[in-house]
């Protein structure tokens, strides 16, 4: 099994056995959640012209309704034969919701962090990242205790000497947490 299936089996399993409590976006309420979708490499350092998955997980914390601070680990496999190469970022987000009071909330996110990048045969370097994103979530219920989340975002790195942009769509889950 691929490091990253391990990683996506922990998560999920985590994710659905936690209860969220009731909460919604506002001060002093907290957001765990997990996303997966699909990572377009830069063609300058791809191993490959396809696309590789990614899985991200995330929790924050909401300081105002429109502000929100959060933490956010992820990975990219892309397979191509007997090939491998892998993106594992932590970026450290800052968002601002544009509609707190909607049900479907749309944000823009900008982050700071690292990235390391891994290739077939042991070679990997690890750089200073910087990503921007715009996403929204839809909440599946009336409490408004969970969302689907779906993000676009822009990854910039420099890794192996070269600067790279990765762009990646994705959708997932969110759950709020916090005194109700």
């Amino acid at each position: 099994m691929s490091t990253l299936r391990r990683f996506a089996t922990l998560v999920l399993c985590i994710a659905l056995l936690s209860v969220p409590a009731r909460a919604g976006i506002s001060q002093g309420k907290g957001e765990i959640g997990f996303d997966v979708g699909a990572t377009d490499y830069d063609p300058n350092v791809s191993i490959s012209d396809s696309h590789g998955w990614l899985f991200h997980v995330r929790g924050g914390w909401h300081f105002t309704e429109r502000l929100q601070l959060e933490g956010q680990f992820g990975i990219s496999v892309l397979e191509e034969g007997a090939l491998n190469q892998e993106l594992s970022v932590f970026f450290v987000n800052g968002l601002l919701n544009l509609r707190p009071e909607a049900d479907v909330r749309p944000y823009l996110l900008v982050g700071l962090g690292r990235a390391t990048l891994d290739l077939t045969g042991g070679f990997n370097d690890e750089a200073r990242a910087f990503q921007v994103a715009v996403g929204g979530r839809l909440f599946t219920d009336k409490w408004k205790t969970s969302a689907l989340r779906v993000e676009f975002s822009r990854l910039r790195e420099k890794t192996f000497n070269e600067t790279s942009t990765h762009h990646s769509v994705a959708v997932g889950l969110t759950w709020r947490v916090g005194p109700g």
